[in-house]
Order: structure tokens, then sequence, then C-alpha cells
């Protein structure tokens, strides 16, 4: 499974460059655009580094944030039901 998740990862950012980084809106654009295997691997797995490097809060107001919509509808997505309510919860906190 491990193996499978860096495989779809690295194929999901296989064409992210400085420049698509930069903008917000063709970033986004990029990630909405993905197969959806590989774009629920891409916002789960930043979702999660985010988390374990500095918190909700880190993800929330770094660019990433853009994504948090899309990584919800992920999560339920992959069944991850309990991980999208926390994270739908924290999502408002941060905003509060």
């Amino acid at each position: 499974m491990e193996y499978t998740i860096a495989n779809k990862y690295e194929k999901a950012v296989s064409e992210l460059n400085e420049e698509l980084l930069k903008n917000c809106d063709n970033w986004y654009n990029y990630v909405l655009n993905l197969p959806k295997d590989q774009q629920v691997v891409y916002t789960v797995v930043l979702l999660n580094w985010q988390v374990e490097n500095g918190g909700f809060h880190q993800y929330f107001f770094n660019s990433y944030g853009q994504f948090a919509y899309l990584t919800i509808k992920n999560l339920k997505l992959i069944g991850a039901n309990e991980r999208a309510q926390l994270y739908f919860y924290n999502q408002i906190m941060t905003y509060l």
C-alpha cells in the first residue's frame, strides 16, 4: 500500500514546478484536474504533512488551505469520515 501511495503521489507532482506553485489559481486547477486517485493522494498527503509539521494552523494559513474543501471531500470519498469531521471542525475553529 505504501508503494501505491508513493507512486500515485509522484505521478501527481510530476508536472508541478515553481511557476505553477506560485500561482494559486493555476495550482488549484492543476490539482482539480488530476485523475481522482492522484488527487485524493495528493490532497491527503499534503494535509498529513502540514498537520504533522506545524498543525492545522500551518495548513490553513499557508497556501495549502486552498485545498480544504477538496480535501474534506476526498477524505469522505476514501471512508475517512472521522478525519474529515475533525478537519472540518479545525477549519471552522481556525477562522473564528
